[in-house]
């Protein structure tokens, strides 16, 4: 892990510095350091600025935070790439780079509003995206003409693409908004306000809009990522080192002095820019040294942190080491017990029925520990397939199991993980103890409250009976959903099967939080 992070904050220190070199040379070509160049080199250091700083802080690795710094530094690049007018090979790689940022960051806003899960749609939307970029891409070589007509066909596609989407998906996208409201309006104010300032002043200029529609859109959509990003909390002392006031009076003393070299060497806004981005080159340098030294000496350690980790690793040894003597243990002594006479064939049958139920069971186990919820498959169709596999395990014994849910039904981390082991050890609880003939499990989530009911016909149990025995999976499950605020009400009876009710509501605020920290 401190390798693969170490070698991203190489990549940004080495793009930070050819980024320098590329404006010292715009610089010393006094033609390209107008006024009309401010606001672009103002958003491309933000750009590389927040890039390193999402970096800095994904000390997970996580995935998502990652694509997002990649993300960041491309757009970056297009934009300084689309200062230099007069270089034809620089300004043809930026209309290269034009529909390549176009469908990373439709992408990365697929997955980052689904959270990496499987929807209706997503093959064909991704297909379509890919290949109407390659062709954009295609038809530089061809002419200015064919370029243009490509692009407009590319942005007309993923928006009319987008557009379906998002109304077969409405139930999500209107969760996401509505759990996301106040990051979205900030980041509103934050860009459309000043943007909108901007082009009423210099309407009549141009030259001072070139590009502006790139700008607006891609700020927009950074913005309101990062605010949504930035919510997460990091445990590390690097995020720690500069907080709040802190960051804010270096980045404008790196602004202010950045801004006085410019000013006194003649070399305007171009030089101050210049300035600043070898001082946040120094920075990134700090803090990776910083990083590699807090690491080694291990301070990234908090006491409490540490102690309820151990707590928590002390309980899953403790049930993995029952499971290892009252399962495994007994079954591998009775394969070594029999091994003696495994020339009889009942014996050698015997053998194969425990090492199968021996297998059988470390499955379990191991999905109970981490489900496994494949990327590729929706909710409902994962579900479907635990609930397949348990009816194969348990043969005939299996009563029959149906399944009711949505197609398109979805929930949020980590309350679809969470809800996926519920479901699981409800089910397997019913196969395990209730003889029964039937079980039903039915899923639902409207305007953001989680239902989810598992009933059986088999034998059932009065309530002073449930007292008096160990129920350790329920009890887990109680206290599970306790946690994400919701109830669990149990209806039994001698003989009239058992019917088990979950609900609770699903909360967005902090759903993107567990998805990013994953």
């Amino acid at each position: 892990m401190e390798r693969r992070y170490l070698a991203r904050q190489g990549i940004l220190v080495l793009s930070q510095a050819c980024a320098v070199v590329f404006l010292c040379r715009m610089a010393a070509d006094r033609s390209q350091s107008g006024l009309a160049n401010t606001l672009p080199l103002i958003l491309i250091s933000l750009l590389f600025l927040d890039a390193a700083y999402i970096s800095l802080k994904n000390l997970n690795n996580s995935r998502l935070l990652t694509q997002f710094s990649w993300l960041l530094l491309l757009a970056a690049w297009q934009f300084l790439f689309s200062l230099f007018g007069t270089d034809r090979v620089l300004h043809g790689i930026f209309y290269l780079l034009i529909p390549v940022t176009v469908l990373e960051t439709i992408e990365f806003l697929q997955t980052f509003l689904f959270q990496g899960s499987a929807y209706r749609g997503q093959k064909t939307f991704l297909i379509l995206l890919r290949i109407t970029c390659c062709c954009s891409a295609a038809a530089y070589f061809l002419s200015v003409q064919a370029f243009s007509l490509a692009l407009l066909l590319q942005s007309s596609a993923a928006l009319g693409a987008g557009t379906i989407l998002m109304l077969m998906h409405r139930k999500r996208i209107l969760f996401f908004l509505n759990s996301q409201k106040k990051a979205l309006i900030r980041s509103f104010l934050f860009v459309v306000l000043p943007f909108t300032c901007y082009i009423l002043v210099f309407m009549d200029r141009a030259r001072y809009l070139e590009n502006m529609g790139s700008y607006l859109i891609l700020m927009t959509s950074v913005v309101s990522v990062h605010s949504i990003v930035n919510g997460r909390r990091s445990d590390a002392p690097l995020s720690s080192a500069l907080r709040g006031r802190e960051a804010v009076f270096v980045l404008c003393l790196a602004a202010g002095t950045a801004g006085m070299v410019g000013y006194l060497t003649g070399l305007g806004m171009t030089g101050a820019v210049m300035v600043f981005h070898v001082l946040f080159l120094m920075i990134q340098c700090f803090q990776i040294l910083l990083y590699h030294r807090t690491v080694h000496r291990g301070a990234e350690n908090h006491y409490e942190y540490s102690l309820s980790q151990l707590k928590r690793e002390e309980r899953l040894r403790e049930d993995f080491s029952n499971y290892l003597h009252d399962e495994i243990l007994q079954d591998l002594l009775s394969i070594k017990n029999l091994a003696g006479k495994a020339d009889r064939p009942d014996i050698k049958r015997l053998i194969a029925e425990t090492a199968d139920g021996l297998n059988r069971s470390i499955r379990v186990r191991m999905e109970s520990y981490r489900p496994t919820l494949l990327k590729r498959l929706t909710l409902k169709e994962n579900m479907q397939n635990m609930l397949d596999s348990l009816s194969a395990d348990y043969g005939e014994k299996a009563g029959k199991i149906d399944f009711i849910c949505e197609n398109n039904i979805f929930l949020v981390e980590p309350y679809n993980v969470m809800i996926y082991r519920i479901l699981r050890e409800l089910v397997t609880n019913a196969l395990k103890h209730a003889q029964a003939a039937e079980i039903q499990a039915e899923l639902s989530q409207q305007r953001g409250k989680i239902l989810l009911e598992v009933a059986d016909n088999g034998k059932g149990y009065e309530q002073e009976e449930y007292r008096h025995q160990d129920h350790r999976g329920l009890d887990s499950i109680l206290e599970q959903v306790g946690m994400l605020g919701g109830t669990m009400q149990i209806r039994s009876g001698k003989g009239a099967g058992t019917r088990i009710t979950i609900a609770m509501e699903m909360k967005g605020e902090d759903s993107y939080q567990s998805f990013i920290g994953r």
